[in-house]
């Protein structure tokens, strides 16, 4: 199991009615990962990508680079699909 967040609780609740062995958990940090390097070639001319979680909120801190590479001669162009909705900047 993975969360979409830094954060996770934990909680083991018991009855009254028996008791077993119980368990054994394995916890550790995964870093986030998001950016890709996108290579365009002949036949591969467009490709679609979303930011961490899309269409639900992204999480705090990330920090994604998307690398894209087109053929020799050939532009890059971005239209987005949707709405362009991150936080705001005091910058």
């Amino acid at each position: 199991m993975e969360t979409t967040d830094s954060a996770l609780i934990v909680q083991f609740v018991s009855d009254g009615t028996g008791t077993g062995q119980g368990f054994s958990l394995f916890v550790e940090d995964v870093p986030i990962a998001c950016g890709d390097t996108i290579n365009l070639r002949p036949g591969r001319t467009s490709q679609t990508f979303t930011s961490l979680n899309y269409p639900q909120n992204y999480v705090h801190n990330l920090d994604c680079v998307w690398i894209i590479i087109a053929p020799a001669n050939e532009l890059v162009q971005l239209d987005f699909l949707d709405d362009f909705n991150i936080e705001r900047h005091s910058r």
